[in-house]
């Protein structure tokens, strides 16, 4: 049974836990409050708490896991403290078998209504769109060190 773990398990979060669900993996959500926990438990999702703006994480137990996530980065930083910290909370013995980012398009910045595709260049604009671009080349860094394949979702 593959093991999924979906990280931030708000609204988009939670549908893709019950899609793993209905395909016979074993999910385990991360979430920062208890209530979160309490929820998810009632929507016979299990759930454990941890908050990512902690400056010490402890080693997530993720081995051979398909990790979802979605935690986004604070609103007043300049980079993605929350997505670097969670990666190197993922020591030898916990890395996960794939890692798939939830990114942005505004990570293109404005393209006045051009079409876009993947190999356009970025050049985020937003103070937001910049923590995004941050926290994606964090996650390709990592990628590149630990030989887990990332996949980077850019959702408009």
């Amino acid at each position: 049974m593959t093991a999924v773990w979906v990280v931030g398990c708000g609204y988009v979060g939670e549908r893709v836990a019950r899609a793993e669900q209905a395909e016979g993996c074993d999910v385990t959500a991360l979430v920062r409050t208890a209530q979160s926990v309490s929820q998810l438990h009632t929507r016979n999702i299990r759930a454990v708490m941890c908050d990512l703006d902690q400056v010490s994480l402890p080693v997530l137990p993720m081995a051979d896991a398909v990790v979802y996530y979605f935690v986004p980065p604070p609103p007043h930083a300049a980079t993605d403290p929350r997505l670097r910290g969670f990666l190197s909370a993922l020591d030898n013995q916990s890395r996960p078998r794939r890692l798939i980012l939830i990114s942005t398009t505004g990570v293109y910045g404005n393209c006045h209504g051009e079409w876009v595709a993947e190999s356009r260049p970025a050049h985020p604009e937003a103070e937001r769109a910049r923590r995004r671009w941050d926290a994606e080349q964090a996650a390709r860094d990592w990628s590149e060190k630990s030989g887990v394949p990332v996949v980077i979702l850019r959702v408009p």
